[in-house]
């Protein structure tokens, strides 16, 4: 089968929540379309850990690499979404990523990796949240963290 007939799905690796949902589903999509995952770690440095964490996250998700698939583990330099971006470039591609948490920071101007891959990508780009928290875990989330008052606070302001 020639190369460029073949589907290719590409995942960011981060093992994270959100990055591990969006390997569980790049993992279904590339078993949908009969076609080679790309497993990409990006990274600013190599490091010995950096190249174990794509069988760590398979790992988690999976217990291991998926037999039934072809899978590419890629190791790249750079910033994260211009390498992801740069290294899915066919239209005919597909870009997995899990969001990067920034839903509280949104309107703070905080970079956000996932929304800039769907900006700049020349292939279809999908966002993958990761499992939605407790109602518990969501109300302790914004309570305050001191919800009896100070007592026994003395303030003294100098005279002037």
């Amino acid at each position: 089968m020639d190369n460029a007939a073949v589907a290719r799905v590409f995942v960011g690796i981060d093992r994270r929540l959100p990055g591990l949902a969006a390997l569980r589903f790049a993992v279904d999509q590339a078993r949908r379309r009969d076609g080679a995952l790309y497993a990409v770690r990006v990274a600013r440095g190599i490091s010995p850990g950096e190249v174990t964490l794509i069988d760590a996250a398979f790992a988690d998700v999976f217990g291991g690499v998926p037999a039934d698939l072809v899978v590419h583990r890629e190791l790249l330099i750079g910033p994260v979404a211009e390498t992801l971006v740069r290294r899915a470039r066919d239209p005919r591609d597909l870009l997995v990523v899990g969001t990067d948490g920034s839903g509280r920071r949104h309107g703070l101007g905080v970079h956000s990796i996932s929304r800039d891959c769907a900006r700049k990508a020349q292939c279809p780009v999908l966002i993958v949240p990761g499992p939605q928290p407790s109602a518990e875990v969501r109300r302790r989330r914004w309570l305050p963290y001191h919800r009896e008052p100070l007592s026994g606070l003395r303030l003294e302001v100098p005279a002037a």
